[in-house]
């Protein structure tokens, strides 16, 4: 039995991008959400800025650790983002991080950020710009 995709494949871009861009202004001290709104309206996917700057801290949270980004723009992608977009893709990915988490309760909560997430990004996709994603990839952040 194969895996079930929980996400379109244009999201991809779209989560990779937020996720450089939210570690970027942790990084420089600037207010996340509203940076990952500005990057994220630029694909009409501005709605997301809250959903994903969530998502990403209950990773940090869960893992225990901050969360890595690739620092090369050569398409190569850090363990972090690519344990991000399995969470996400696939119908056993709030399992991966549930058993991570070891407490019961950060589990559950991760789960709920997860499947909230998906369902988010799917409806950005469907209601927002029909090139959310690409178009976002292609701006710099």
């Amino acid at each position: 039995m194969g895996q079930a995709r929980m996400l379109p494949p244009r999201a991809r871009p779209l989560i990779i991008a937020a996720a450089r861009r939210w570690r970027a202004a942790r990084d420089l001290g600037e207010a996340v959400q509203p940076a990952l709104f500005t990057t994220l309206e630029r694909a009409g996917c501005g709605v997301l800025a809250p959903v994903l700057d969530s998502l990403i801290r209950m990773f940090e949270v869960s893992s225990g650790q901050g969360f890595q980004v690739a620092r090369s723009s050569n398409g190569g992608l850090s363990r972090d983002e690519r344990t991000l977009l399995a969470m996400l893709e696939v119908d056993y990915g709030e399992r991966m991080m549930v058993r991570s988490a070891g407490d019961r309760r950060l589990g559950a909560a991760m789960t709920v950020a997860i499947r909230s997430a998906r369902i988010m990004i799917r409806l950005a996709l469907r209601n927002g710009s029909s090139d959310c994603g690409p178009r976002l990839c292609a701006t710099p952040a």
